[in-house]
């Protein structure tokens, strides 16, 4: 499992925590994150590893290790890590570059997931999916890899707080769950705010506007979790 998800953006949106976030939050969301990530077999979040074992006309063993993502409908994605004396010894690599090895997720340690934690940095909310109600626009901004798990056609839920007239409310923006590329927010007592596609929503990645059919891909059907 990879470190990445480990993000307080992701358990705010999630958990719907408005207030500070503690290490006891983090720790929470993070083994919940594990446990599920593991059971449901998401091969984004958690991408299978390969070891294939090679050698040479003198008889010298190695191992090359490659790890798999699957991308939704975009197919799967290999990801070279390198050539390694035997499989242990690619093991001990994927572990000291921060990956969560499927059979020993009990084994993590608090400390470990705190020094995995990504601390919140702007930089990161570097997509923002904006729409317009009430006579103002709202955006839901998110992580580039979000992004492109939306994009890849998975179902994905975040809850946005937003003020108006000085009162603090929360949207809830349903991305994929009609079908590929729709787009539902609701607020206050599940009234819905907009319900249409992503082609009518602004788009902005890294502060440059796109539109969804540069970006969408060839799904003819949703993809599930």
């Amino acid at each position: 499992m990879a470190w990445w998800k480990f993000e307080d953006s992701e358990l705010q949106a999630t958990l719907e925590v408005s207030g500070p976030i503690h290490d006891s939050d983090r720790l929470t969301f993070a083994r919940e994150l594990i446990a599920t990530s593991f059971e449901g077999l998401d091969e984004y979040i958690c991408p299978t590893v390969h070891a294939v074992p090679i050698s040479n006309s003198r008889g010298e063993q190695a191992v090359l290790g490659w790890l798999m993502e699957v991308h939704g409908q975009a197919g799967p994605v290999p990801l070279f890590q390198g050539v390694f004396r035997d499989e242990d010894n690619f093991y001990d690599f994927l572990r000291s570059s921060d990956y969560i090895l499927s059979s020993e997720p009990t084994n993590v340690t608090d400390e470990a997931i705190l020094r995995l934690w990504s601390r919140p940095e702007p930089s990161k909310q570097t997509v923002v999916v904006s729409v317009s109600w009430g006579n103002e626009s709202h955006e839901c901004p998110m992580a580039e890899v979000t992004w492109k798990r939306i994009v890849a056609g998975r179902k994905f839920k975040r809850v946005v707080p937003y003020f108006y007239e000085g009162k603090r409310y929360k949207s809830t923006w349903l991305f994929n769950q009609s079908g590929y590329g729709t787009l539902l927010v609701t607020y206050a007592d599940e009234a819905v705010a907009f319900d249409g596609t992503l082609h009518d929503a602004m788009i902005r990645v890294s502060d440059s506007e796109v539109l969804w059919k540069a970006l969408a891909i060839d799904v003819k059907q949703p993809v599930s979790h």
